[in-house]
């Protein structure tokens, strides 16, 4: 009898919030990473409209990057938006 409670003694049973950090923390990385990549594209095209504001560069050009960005931002917002509905449709926000 004490074989069978020291074999059961040695599973190990996950808590709720280690079964949800296990289920949910890849899905809110992915998050992050998306976040911090719009934030990243955010800046560069805050570099950019402040050398269009210091005559750095041309307009055409400022105008062919802020194109650009504005694509780029699109798409990363809607993956963001995405995976925020996963997220909360599994129970993880």
């Amino acid at each position: 009898m004490w074989f069978l409670f020291f074999i059961s003694g040695c599973y190990e049973v996950k808590t709720e919030i280690e079964v949800l950090a296990e289920r949910c923390m890849p899905l809110l990385i992915q998050i992050d990473q998306k976040q911090q990549l719009r934030n990243e594209k955010m800046d560069q095209q805050q570099q950019l409209s402040e050398q269009r504001k210091n005559k750095l560069i041309g307009e055409q050009e400022f105008k062919e990057h802020f194109s650009l960005w504005m694509n780029e931002e699109q798409q990363l917002r809607e993956e963001v938006n995405s995976l925020m509905n996963k997220a909360e449709r599994e129970g993880c926000l």
